[in-house]
């Protein structure tokens, strides 16, 4: 790691300074200061590495090296990387240093700072069986005078005999703190401002997609990307609830994913089970109630038991109605509808005249909810993939390429503008609409 943005090299992959015949003020360039410590013959006494250099090492290495960056509206802009404490910051945003020529703050920014140093006890206890005074002689041999041999092009006569000695370092733990700056909540403001709160969908429903390709991009296993998609689940469900959405229906697993290697499946069975447990708390303080659709007779018993045990806890709450599409296949669904009705029909519960679209939305799934105005699929793709084939008969399609681990608030904000500026007919014209 370089130690200073005026670094201009690494001692370990340095060409050889004989053979490049470098002059004395060049090698002392070319090396930094850590080197430099080693080397007495370059007349730079007392010299170590201080905490001012580790600081430099880190905004170099974040600045000059990883060269963050970030698209807007199809500019890349550097995004700038600031050393200071929190007051530096207040001041550098009033005064100056990150606002263009209008005054307009800068964003993003990184700002970061050494947050604590401590002792480490355990390499401090080395120190003490080394030696138990300051300063330790330990080393005397011959070396040749390097800089002698640099001038004469050629090795002495005589050898130069020199003593080393060293301090005892101090070994310590360093904490920095990175503050990123974005003018995020600004962004959400704007949006939430474009939106009507009096036609908001009721139900939303959402294919989540992209979780194994966002993984891949990261160099991941694909389960750690169906992770990633729980938090992705928390943002999305709390947003809706401040909406003011009553169902959230989101296609957790179906039919076909039975197909995928064994291990990504007993993943993502622990990972369903684990995410009801850790979250139920959460569900019941937000008012959230858990309902399912699908055969969840073919999931494992643990995950059956945990299911039920979650919804039955969550029962009584009534902010929002939160469905997971589970083992879920619209055409098994409605297969198993039709099966039903005609058993009915031929015991004689029902008649042939009575079988009606909304008969039939009563042996579905769900039954007890309403069809979804607005379904949302991420990642991309463009089809619905065998989900609520037929209650999403009038729904509006929204799909954006953002993959199900990135979807955030702004994202189903931005899907709930699109989707009030559609013009929703059912089989109208725009006069009848208008009119009415």
């Amino acid at each position: 790691m370089p130690w200073g943005p005026n670094n201009v090299g690494d001692a370990n992959n340095a060409p050889n300074p004989i053979e490049k015949n470098m002059s004395q003020s060049d090698v002392k360039k070319y090396y930094n200061r850590a080197d430099a410590v080693r080397r007495d013959t370059d007349k730079q006494k007392n010299i170590t590495i201080t905490l001012l250099d580790i600081d430099s090492a880190i905004i170099s290495t974040l600045d000059s090296q990883l060269k963050l960056q970030v698209n807007d509206n199809g500019e890349t802009i550097k995004v700038p990387v600031i050393y200071g404490n929190p007051e530096r910051w207040v001041a550098m945003k009033k005064y100056g240093g990150i606002r263009d020529n209008q005054g307009k703050l800068l964003l993003p920014a990184i700002m970061i700072r050494r947050k604590s140093v401590e002792n480490n006890k355990e390499l401090a206890t080395f120190n003490r069986y080394l030696n138990y005074e300051t300063i330790m002689n330990y080393s005397e041999k011959n070396k040749y005078d390097r800089f002698d041999l640099m001038n004469k092009g050629a090795f002495p006569s005589k050898p130069t005999k020199q003593i080393y000695s060293v301090s005892l370092p101090t070994h310590v733990n360093i904490t920095y703190e990175c503050i990123i700056w974005t003018d995020y909540v600004d962004q959400n403001n704007k949006l939430i401002e474009q939106i009507n709160l009096q036609n908001v969908p009721q139900h939303v429903a959402i294919i989540m997609d992209g979780n194994g390709r966002w993984a891949k991009q990261q160099g991941l296993d694909r389960l750690f990307g169906h992770s990633q998609g729980v938090e992705s689940v928390r943002d999305t469900l709390k947003t809706a609830r401040e909406l003011g959405i009553k169902y959230l229906t989101l296609y957790a697993f179906s039919t076909e994913n039975w197909n995928r290697p064994q291990s990504e499946i007993d993943g993502l069975m622990d990972l369903l089970i684990e995410a009801v447990t850790h979250e139920l708390m959460e569900l019941n303080n937000n008012g959230v109630r858990l309902l399912t659709i699908g055969d969840l007779n073919a999931l494992p018993e643990n995950c059956q038991k945990s299911l039920a045990e979650a919804k039955q806890q969550t029962a009584d709450n009534h902010e929002i109605t939160l469905v997971l599409a589970l083992n879920y296949s619209s055409q098994s669904e409605i297969t198993s509808a039709i099966k039903n009705i005609i058993s009915d029909n031929n015991s004689g519960k029902i008649t042939i005249d009575e079988i009606n679209p909304e008969l039939i939305d009563t042996y579905l799934y769900t039954k007890d909810i309403p069809n979804p105005e607005l379904l949302i699929r991420t990642s991309g793709e463009r089809r619905v993939s065998n989900f609520l084939l037929w209650q999403i008969a009038y729904a509006e399609f929204h799909f954006t390429s953002v993959f199900w681990p990135d979807f955030r608030r702004q994202h189903l904000l931005e899907a709930i503008i699109d989707y009030q500026l559609r013009e929703r007919r059912f089989g109208k014209t725009s006069d009848q609409i208008n009119k009415a």
